[in-house]
């Protein structure tokens, strides 16, 4: 099994269509931070993985008049995760907060 984590700084532009409704899109850039697979119970070190990732996110959200908030994203990834392979980073991200 692979274990892949990044750290992503997304830049969204939020629209909000109507009170507390919004939608966002912008890029993202990812940086990976651990590549690791798990071979019969031992841990090794990936090779070939790029260590930055572009992609392009969308999504929309909610934001209640007391402060809460609850979003939900899509990443569609544009870099390969590997050197000369097809694999990409899709990802599906919600989230649930609190402005004060």
């Amino acid at each position: 099994m692979w274990k892949l984590d990044y750290i992503s700084v997304p830049v969204m532009l939020k629209y909000y269509i109507v009170n507390g409704f919004s939608l966002e899109a912008g890029p993202q850039i990812s940086f990976n931070v651990v590549a690791e697979q798990d071979l019969d119970g031992r841990t090794e070190d990936l090779d070939n993985i790029k260590t930055t990732d572009f992609g392009a996110g969308a999504g929309v959200g909610y934001e209640l008049p007391m402060g809460l908030f609850f979003q939900a994203r899509y990443v569609l990834g544009f870099s390969e995760v590997f050197e000369n392979s097809k694999l990409k980073n899709n990802v599906f991200q919600i989230s649930a907060g609190y402005k004060f």
